[in-house]
This record gives C-alpha cells, sequence and structure tokens, in this order.
C-alpha cells in the first residue's frame, strides 16, 4: 500500500509532497517505540506529527523519563541538522 499524501501540506525545506510515515524515538538512550511522522516524498525530510509528539509525551510519562533535562533526539534528525549546517 503506498503511503498517504497529506492533501494542502508540502515540505518547508524543498516544497516537495508530505506524506505520513511511522519513526523510532528514543530518549536518552530509552526506545519510546514508533510514532506518526510527516515525511517529505522528494527531500526525506520528517517531523513528527501533532498526534505523534503526543504520543511521545506520553510513552516517556509511561517510562519515567518525561521531563528529563538533556539533549533528546531522533537518529534520523541528528544526522538531517548536521547535514544543514
Amino acid at each position: 500500500m503506498p503511503p498517504k499524501i497529506v492533501r494542502g501540506k508540502l515540505c518547508p525545506e524543498c516544497g516537495g509532497p508530505i506524506h505520513l510515515g511511522r519513526e523510532r524515538y528514543s530518549f536518552r538512550g530509552v526506545d519510546l517505540g514508533e510514532f506518526e511522522v510527516y515525511v517529505c516524498g522528494r527531500c526525506g525530510d520528517s517531523s513528527f506529527t501533532p498526534a505523534g509528539s503526543r504520543a511521545i509525551d506520553r510513552a516517556a510519562k509511561a517510562k519515567g523519563v518525561f521531563g528529563i533535562e538533556h539533549e533528546a533526539h531522533a537518529p534520523h534528525m541528528v544526522a538531517h541538522e548536521k547535514a544543514r549546517a
């Protein structure tokens, strides 16, 4: 089944079409699971959807890591940020 295209939403980086996907997220070495993301079909840039962000918060609270001061990252985002620099 092809990815679901999100109508009316374009990539802020390249203007490409956005589709829904899922990506794994870890917080301070604690795997929180896979969550819904917007993914650009052209450049591959991604960001968590509002629902995905809320689910991350719930998972972090359930695992006792919510609100801990740190530098959280998803591996794909760190690589992407380094590529932009």
